[in-house]
């Protein structure tokens, strides 16, 4: 491993290229995932074991961690794709096992989806084991956003029935376009077009 490479905590201004990060090495993550509100909720809670890579000062690795006072759990370990194979994730998760070990954690457990062997054989390289367990989960938060906000059923509701609205607005001024001027059709587009940008800016449409 290049002696460079430093594992620090997270820090907030890591969040774009951590998020970046992310995007590239998990591109198949449910759409109940947002990477932003993952990082609020850690830095809310045990945020101390929210790790990054460094090299060079950027990031290129990261890995969160967690303790509850009975077992560790380790998640989003992830390497850019310049830097895989050179020994940085040994160390973040080398990292991890120090720290939850300096906690008292007696053991450490991850996920890893099924078909994803190569990664199987990672963990397997640092001592993990493959247990008959079922796994299973419930959602009780589903992470669709809106800019800072959670989007709710009826804040979707009320932002499709305003584009609809706007959108017939369009449409009407596409049908009279024969009888304006150019300055009057001019007019009547860029109004339109300003609402409908107010609308996504205030709604701030963002899909992981």
């Amino acid at each position: 491993m290049n002696a460079a490479i430093r594992i620090r905590p997270f820090a907030e201004t890591d969040e774009t290229a951590v998020i970046a990060l992310w995007r590239e090495a998990f591109p198949y993550d449910p759409p109940h995932r947002d990477p932003a509100h993952d990082i609020r909720r850690k830095t809310a809670y045990q945020p101390e074991l929210f790790f990054v890579a460094e090299l060079d000062r950027a990031v290129v690795g990261t890995a969160m961690a967690g303790y509850d006072g009975q077992r560790g759990w380790v998640y989003l370990v992830a390497v850019s794709g310049d830097h895989r194979r050179r020994g940085i994730g040994r160390a973040l998760m080398r990292h991890v096992e120090d720290t939850l070990s300096s906690l008292g954690c007696p053991k450490l457990n991850l996920q890893i989806r099924g078909d994803n062997a190569e990664v199987v054989s990672f963990y397997q390289s640092l001592g993990y084991q493959i247990e008959e367990r079922t796994s299973m989960g419930k959602l009780l938060i589903t992470d669709h956003t809106t800019g800072d906000r959670l989007t709710t059923p009826e804040t979707s509701a009320a932002t499709l029935t305003e584009l609809v609205r706007m959108l017939r607005k369009l449409r009407v001024v596409i049908d009279e376009s024969a009888l304006l001027d150019d300055d009057a059709w001019d007019r009547r587009v860029i109004a339109t077009k300003q609402e409908i940008d107010d609308l996504l800016n205030r709604r701030r449409f963002d899909h992981p």
